[in-house]
């Protein structure tokens, strides 16, 4: 029979909760952001912005998938995970975004910036996450 520990440690369950707490975060930010860059900057910023709130969540998303995968480990190898989860996010946002401007999909500098205010509030959320989770397989490992 599988029991609330079984999953709240089971590597699909938790990648799942933290992939949509980021969309959730990315989305958020993007309603929040777009009417200001519309203003701002017209359609192409507001597109931009858009783009850039995407390439967060698939950080993000790499980001989650380092946690998932560590996280049978209990807290300390999820801790781990974690902050190895930072350099891939960071890395895989920084490809995307860099290839995405290169390949002129989307035009300005704009971009960049809004991909650094998406990251930063995803990153927020995230963190959030993070903490309740590890609260939670700190309190199994004390019962």
């Amino acid at each position: 029979m599988t029991t609330a520990t079984d999953l709240a440690i089971d590597p699909v369950i938790v990648l799942s909760r933290l992939a949509a707490r980021s969309l959730i975060a990315s989305a958020l930010f993007a309603a929040a952001a777009y009417w200001p860059a519309r203003m701002w900057g017209g359609a192409d910023v507001a597109l931009a912005m858009l783009t850039a709130a995407l390439v967060a969540w698939i950080g993000a998303l790499c980001a989650a998938a380092s946690v998932a995968w560590t996280i049978r480990g209990g807290p300390r190898a999820m801790w781990f995970g974690a902050l190895a989860g930072l350099g891939v996010r960071f890395g895989v946002t920084l490809v995307v975004a860099l290839a995405l401007r290169a390949a002129g999909v989307v035009q300005g500098d704009a971009f960049l910036i809004w991909v650094g205010a998406a990251q930063l509030a995803v990153l927020i959320a995230d963190t959030f996450g993070l903490v309740r989770l590890a609260a939670s397989l700190s309190a199994e490992v004390r019962c």
